[in-house]
């Protein structure tokens, strides 16, 4: 949401918790944008993405400046959730279409030069470009370990990716890896349990926030959606 400034962000200075500075306007006009969801601070760079319609470009802002010093524009023909910077300024994004991996990694300027973590295929053709939005994920990094953390919204899969010995441990939970559900109206699929919906890494530990809730819980609760001015039952 802007702020009062018209902007997305604003910067104190801490630890007084002065108002420094905004930046990233809410518009239609050169370097605004419409939406931001992700920040991430590095090497003394602030990266934001442009989520206007979709993750469609990474607006980077030099620490006290207002106008981004550069944009790197995602690749074109696919969907992503999230991103995060490692410590060689390389960008991760995770696709959630369109996309045959979990992982990819960008340069400076937008050009994949890495793919790892490859998706399991749906059957049913179709719908098999959604498998990512099956394996949607929570992304985090640890600047002191150099790997990149994955936590699955649905199901109870934890993967730490080393970027040095390009390795993956996967931790899998009771409720197991996300399960792919059948297509509903032919639009979407559905899931069965809901995982993890908060992540931060630390220099030793992984602390997440953890759902568990299966599509049986869901149902047994009331849901709501607002339709033209009226609640109604979901």
């Amino acid at each position: 949401i802007p702020t009062t400034g018209g902007c997305f962000y604003d910067v104190y200075k801490f630890p007084e918790l002065e108002y420094w500075y905004s930046f990233a306007r809410n518009g239609r006009g050169e370097n605004e944008i419409l939406h931001s969801m992700n920040l991430h601070i590095n090497n003394g760079k602030i990266y934001i993405d442009d989520f206007t319609e979709a993750l469609k470009k990474i607006h980077v802002y030099n620490i006290g400046d207002t106008i981004p010093c550069k944009i790197v524009p995602l690749p074109t023909g696919t969907y992503y959730s999230t991103f995060t910077v490692d410590n060689y300024e390389n960008i991760w994004i995770l696709p959630i279409r369109n996309s045959k991996y979990r992982l990819q990694q960008l340069d400076s300027k937008g050009n994949i030069t890495k793919e790892t973590m490859p998706l399991p295929e749906i059957t049913d053709t179709m719908y098999n470009d959604m498998s990512g939005g099956v394996w949607q994920s929570l992304l985090s990094f640890s600047h002191n370990k150099n790997v990149l953390i994955l936590a699955t919204e649905f199901g109870e899969q934890l993967d730490i990716y080393s970027e040095d010995k390009e390795e993956t441990i996967t931790s899998i939970g009771p409720l197991g890896p996300p399960e792919i559900g059948k297509p509903i109206n032919g639009a979407f699929l559905s899931f069965s349990k809901l995982g993890f919906n908060q992540i931060h890494t630390t220099s030793k530990y992984i602390y997440a926030a953890f759902k568990g809730a299966t599509h049986a819980d869901i149902l047994s609760k009331k849901a709501w959606q607002r339709d033209t001015n009226e609640y109604q039952k979901i």
